[in-house]
């Protein structure tokens, strides 16, 4: 709730008005307001991860299971009102972001490249723009002027070349029906 009212740009008192804490409260646990708002982020961000790696288990394509979370990621604002507002944000850092995405690059590209999907040459680099033009796709469909999440996904399958997988495969991936689980509360 803070990241989306406010983003990093949070004031403590803006902090502690919301979660009506007292900042002794706050300064117990976190050692500084950055500090707090990185943990916030990265909470909002750890329960979207779980929740769309978890729809994606079942996607035995590896291209599909690779992109399906990407996908989830851009009906973000459907999904995960809160975590979409903090993205939106201006404030917001997208740092994060590249490092979830290509965390597990080399990986992805080695799954990748033995199913024949992508050359494993060059791939580092691919994955790092693939990254930044998720992040640019992402920001665009959480925007209040956004376009339908059709118009985001025609962006990925552009974004899908920059890692060296053709418009056929792209357009394949993604036209599969996309299923957005239910969210339980916890």
């Amino acid at each position: 709730m803070i990241l989306a009212k406010f983003g990093s740009s949070a004031t403590i008192e803006e902090i502690l008005s919301i979660a009506q804490v007292s900042p002794t409260t706050i300064y117990k646990y976190f050692d500084s307001r950055e500090n707090f708002l990185v943990m916030a982020q990265l909470s909002l961000w750890q329960e979207w991860e779980e929740w769309a790696l978890a729809a994606s288990q079942e996607i035995n394509d590896p291209l599909e299971r690779f992109i399906n979370p990407i996908r989830l990621l851009i009906r973000v604002s459907a999904t995960h009102p809160d975590l979409a507002q903090s993205l939106g944000n201006p404030t917001t850092s997208p740092e994060f972001l590249v490092q979830y995405l290509s965390k597990d690059s080399a990986k992805i590209a080695k799954a990748l490249a033995k199913a024949g999907v992508v050359s494993s040459e060059t791939q580092e680099a691919r994955f790092l723009l693939f990254s930044h033009a998720v992040i640019a796709i992402i920001k665009t469909a959480i925007t209040d002027t956004a376009p339908k999440s059709a118009e985001c996904e025609k962006m990925l399958v552009i974004a899908m070349g920059m890692l060296g997988i053709s418009e056929v495969k792209a357009q394949k991936a993604i036209s599969k029906k996309i299923v957005i689980p239910v969210i339980t509360l916890k």
